[in-house]
């Protein structure tokens, strides 16, 4: 009698519950996967969302910075304005030339075509006032670097120096 139902039990066992056990696995290792792919599928959109986001935030910025940068007509403006910046930093400046047979492609865009155009400044300044030129030549709403510095003392006054500085700014040419 208990070798009899030990039997259907392994009969039972073999023939109904194994294939159902594996199909069981199969299905559970399915439903696993997709469960991961929804998951990333989640993680995946709550991203886009950002990137919108943040696109967005980028070009506004873009817009933003596009004012900051001059147009090629505009070359006797930012002459001008470092002129004036000069002026409020008791810098005296005795030549400033723009290099513009040096200027660079720097970017194209569907906006324009944007270039790097160095300016030569020559200078008699003393430190500290040659500190706050540069200080605000970099912090000017103008994109303005300073790319050289060169400092020389003057035999003539022991208090100012001699100063050249190469300016790189940004032009937009349409």
């Amino acid at each position: 009698m208990v070798a009899i139902l030990f039997s259907i039990l392994i009969f039972d066992y073999v023939v109904l519950l194994s294939p159902q056990a594996r199909l069981f696995k199969e299905i559970r290792n399915k439903v696993s996967q997709k469960s991961k792919d929804l998951k990333k599928a989640k993680t995946d959109i709550a991203l886009i969302g950002q990137f919108q986001e943040r696109s967005e935030v980028l070009q506004k910025k873009m817009e933003q910075l596009a004012f900051r940068i001059p147009q090629e007509e505009e070359i006797p403006l930012i002459v001008e304005n470092i002129s004036r910046i000069a002026n409020e930093s008791f810098v005296k400046i005795t030549s400033i030339k723009p290099l513009k047979e040096e200027k660079q492609l720097f970017l194209s865009s569907e906006m324009g075509t944007y270039y790097e155009i160095p300016i030569a400044i020559e200078a008699k300044c003393g430190y500290h006032q040659l500190g706050k030129f540069i200080n605000k030549l970099e912090n000017n709403q103008t994109v303005m670097n300073v790319a050289g510095l060169e400092v020389a003392p003057n035999p003539q006054d022991k208090f100012r120096r001699f100063a050249k500085l190469l300016i790189k700014t940004f032009i937009l040419s349409r």
